[in-house]
């Protein structure tokens, strides 16, 4: 599949100077993008240029080579503008026209399966319905605002709106991706053709699915198999109960199957089933910047008593274990803690000191010599650390200088996964403007924030989850 995902030339036929009509968001997208190969708008219509590039009548009329053609016409022209895609020897097209079989007609299932055995041998097939390809390295996609910043991550995806979300999400949480899909009603290419694709992709250390429904399930599952035995595969399944099953009968005209079969599948193959794209990211950031686990053993650093109480019942519920540290180690941490109103065999609720730098990095230098301890999770109570250092005069500037550098020298000396969770508490624009940026600055050095203690302890259970499969069927 290099060929699609790094094509010599695209041609975007059904474009035109209506940015709101057929495929001319895709041509006013690999503008944006600065797309380097031949870029060629097709309408039967064109006279002259369309958005300031030489336009064709028929992609035959295209002198030089297409690898890629991105279709946005009526569904009922299709079959003639594929044919011409034929005979200029296009090895793939992608097809943005909906109105196939998740219309749910007879009319709509005979026009895709036309255009299936037309293609048959001759040319592959992306969709119909779909969004397509994109590439940050080769710069195309179908939005100008795609980062073109290679990544690491790529994302295969049954729905079009949940590729464009993703790219743009994991982008704001700091992950870039390598390449991503999205292959709509899969009339030929399928999920495990990019699945089998993207487990050998060289520039692809992880791989993220939405899909509603697997069309051939024991090659999926083959081909799952293997692709997680390569990097880690990650599983958001859309249609897992009857309303979602139905609305996933209209969307891409997929069959979407029981939730329970894809929960068995996943155990057998060693992909990870997450519930929505946030818990993806989260899964992915933690893969990306921390260890793997040795263990569910967590020590967790609060701030507040009652926050100590509700963040370890969210550890404990979703199965991450709080055991007490040693009295060695307690008494260690009271070298730094005052002894009154300090919880401190675990969790530690480090109250006001645990926001003191030098204490910061004292306290997870204490706790990573503790033998029953897997990993370390930090939460903090950012409305109580923001009034609180403007109470005291001292700027929330500097201070958070100084806490994002104990951080990240933390993260540098200890061999388990150090996490970090900021809630939102607070309505404040102040105090999210705080928390965003705490967010963005401590990925840059190397440690991840994530929106709440549930969502850390939910990527450090499936990291640990991954370090199992892995033991259980290594050679």
């Amino acid at each position: 599949m290099n060929r699609l995902f790094y094509p010599r030339g695209i041609a975007v036929i059904g474009a035109s100077d209506n940015f709101a009509r057929g495929s001319s968001m895709f041509l006013y997208s690999l503008i944006g993008l600065k797309y380097p190969g031949g870029l060629y708008p097709v309408n039967i219509v064109a006279d002259g240029t369309i958005m300031g590039l030489p336009a064709y009548k028929r992609v035959t009329d295209i002198a030089g080579p297409v690898d890629y053609a991105i279709i946005g016409v009526p569904a009922p022209i299709t079959r003639e503008v594929l044919a011409d895609c034929i005979q200029k020897g296009v090895p793939y097209a992608h097809f943005f026209t909906a109105g196939f079989k998740e219309l749910q007609t007879e009319e709509g299932e005979r026009l895709e399966r036309e255009l299936v055995d037309m293609a048959r041998g001759k040319i592959r097939l992306i969709g119909p319905n779909c969004m397509g390809v994109y590439c940050s390295e080769a710069r195309v996609g179908f939005d100008a605002n795609h980062p073109t910043e290679p990544g690491e991550v790529a994302f295969i995806s049954q729905s079009g709106g949940h590729a464009i979300n993703f790219i743009r999400c994991a982008a704001e949480r700091g992950l870039t991706l390598s390449k991503a899909v999205s292959y709509g009603n899969a009339s030929d290419l399928s999920s495990s053709d990019f699945l089998e694709y993207f487990a050998e992709d060289p520039k692809s250390a992880v791989v993220g699915i939405y899909i509603e429904g697997a069309k051939e399930g024991r090659s999926f599952f083959e081909t799952l198999k293997k692709a997680a035995r390569n990097k880690p595969v990650i599983i958001w399944k859309g249609g897992r109960t009857a309303a979602g099953t139905h609305a996933a009968s209209g969307h891409t005209g997929a069959l979407a199957g029981s939730f329970d079969i894809w929960k068995g599948m996943s155990k057998q193959t060693g992909a990870v089933l997450v519930n929505d794209s946030d818990e993806m990211i989260d899964l992915m950031l933690g893969l990306k910047y921390l260890p793997l686990p040795k263990g569910l053993n967590t020590a967790l650093v609060c701030t507040g008593g009652g926050n100590s109480v509700v963040a370890s019942d969210q550890c404990n519920e979703l199965g991450l274990k709080l055991p007490p540290l040693a009295d060695d180690i307690q008494r260690e941490l009271l070298t730094i803690l005052r002894e009154a109103g300090t919880i401190r065999k675990n969790p530690v609720d480090a109250s006001a000191h645990g926001i003191i730098p030098h204490n910061v990095v004292r306290i997870v230098e204490i706790i990573e010599r503790a033998p029953n301890i897997d990993c370390v999770l930090f939460t903090y109570q950012l409305y109580f650390l923001v009034r609180n250092l403007k109470r005291i005069g001292i700027s929330l500037d500097d201070a958070l200088d100084h806490l994002i550098a104990a951080l990240g020298n933390a993260k540098n000396n200890v061999s388990k996964p150090l996490a970090f969770a900021l809630a939102r508490d607070s309505d404040e624009l102040e105090v999210e403007e705080v928390r965003l940026t705490l967010k963005e600055r401590l990925l840059k050095v190397g440690v991840p924030a994530f929106d709440s203690v549930r969502a850390a302890s939910l990527a450090l259970i499936r990291m640990n989850q991954l370090r199992e499969y892995r033991e259980r069927n290594s050679p």
